[in-house]
């Protein structure tokens, strides 16, 4: 079974990317999303901030 997995990496790029583009802080995000500023921080950096 050949399932495709997404990247990581290229999902917390697009994540602030478009954050951005709509004029969003991280602290605006994360209360949106209901998370901690620095778990959506974590996210957009990607694994080990890579």
């Amino acid at each position: 079974m050949n399932e495709e997995q997404l990247d990581p990496v290229r999902v917390g790029r697009v994540i602030a990317e478009v954050r951005q583009e709509r004029g969003l802080t991280q602290e605006v995000l994360s209360g949106l999303a209901d998370i901690g500023r620095t778990h959506l921080s974590a996210i957009e950096r990607g694994p080990k901030g890579q």
